[in-house]
């Protein structure tokens, strides 16, 4: 049986095992055929950029001194295109800002997060609840905590930060409210119920004026497949599996001071996320709490990507370590400056 003739496009595909570091036996296994009729094949063609190795004849050289070669034109490869880049108009940035817990906030993390917050120009601000302490009308014992603020003096501290907030421009605020924003309504409820309705937390941080939304205490907020919310009862370490349990779907929550992520999968479809995004405040200010349990406490906040053509929500939590963080690959540091020649290669 007469060996099959090699077409030019198998000479091409050939040339190209070869550069790839293929041996000629393997390219004849590949084909079909003996070793010798393939090299004695190739020689009739001249195929470019096909290098000439030790155990291979140059091939430009003919079979036979008075054959020519034949010219074989290898096919341009188009380069592969990028991948498909949706324009920005698709995704909703959403900062997220957990306890503060103002006027005993760490001024130095607050400073942090105001300078991420001008580098990711969020489209979306969403306060987790906690941003007041409210320790002028706690129910702790006098002798406790800061009793040196009156409640006005708190409100005009918070109102202080919340007009920062908005100068950002962001689109949207949504005020989460807290157990310690719910203080003043409890208070109120139980020591002065003549004066509920007259003031209360959106009256005090001017919501309305602002343009702002309020969520009570114990609801949530729903940003496509995420629910954002204070606590859903839980206090724990655990207390971010718990809250992701207890919806049985995407969640971030505040309350707990601390930072925290797990992915898990379901039975009944894809995987869900709890996440806790630390806090804002000073631990040096608390003294309701031993300082043992304080000290696991982080301070951070959080960055979210909503698509909103799938409701899909990437939420990335942000630590502040010595009071610097990397957000959108950018080192925010304050004392130091934060500019976009300081992004992370």
């Amino acid at each position: 049986m007469s060996t099959p003739v090699l077409t030019g496009e198998q000479a091409v595909t050939v040339a190209s095992w070869r550069s790839g570091g293929l041996s000629w036996q393997a390219c004849a296994v590949r084909l079909g055929r003996n070793e010798a009729s393939l090299r004695r094949a190739m020689k009739r063609f001249d195929v470019p950029n096909f290098a000439a190795t030790d155990d291979m004849p140059p091939t430009t050289r003919s079979a036979r001194e008075d054959e020519a070669p034949v010219a074989v034109r290898v096919p341009m490869v188009a380069a592969a295109a990028p991948p498909p880049v949706r324009p920005s108009s698709d995704l909703e940035k959403i900062l997220v800002i957990p306890d503060t817990h103002v006027p005993f906030e760490d001024g130095a993390a607050f400073a942090v997060l105001m300078a991420a917050a001008r580098v990711v120009r969020p489209h979306t601000v969403v306060f987790l609840g906690d941003f007041a302490d409210f320790m002028s009308v706690s129910f702790h014992p006098r002798e406790l905590g800061r009793r040196g603020y009156t409640l006005k003096e708190e409100a005009d501290a918070v109102n202080a930060r919340l007009d920062e907030i908005q100068a950002l421009g962001a689109e949207r605020v949504v005020f989460i409210k807290g157990n310690h924003e719910y203080r003043l309504e409890r208070y109120l409820t139980e020591k002065a119920p003549e004066l509920f309705g007259l003031v209360d937390t959106k009256a005090l941080f001017r919501f309305a004026e602002r343009g702002w939304e309020c969520v009570e205490y114990r609801q949530h907020l729903k940003i496509g497949k995420m629910h954002f919310t204070h606590d859903v009862g839980h206090a724990g370490i655990y207390a971010h599996r718990q809250s992701r349990m207890a919806y049985e779907g995407n969640v971030v929550i505040g309350h707990v001071h601390r930072l925290a992520y797990e992915v898990a999968g379901t039975s009944k479809g894809p995987a869900h996320v709890g996440i806790a995004l630390g806090w804002l405040g000073d631990k040096g200010a608390i003294d309701y709490m031993h300082a043992a349990k304080a000290s696991q406490w982080t301070l951070g906040f959080g960055v979210a990507y909503h698509e909103r053509d799938t409701g899909n929500v990437h939420v990335t939590p942000v630590p502040i370590v010595d009071y610097r963080c990397v957000v959108e690959g950018v080192i925010v540091d304050p004392l130091k400056g934060t500019s976009a020649d300081k992004r992370v290669a």
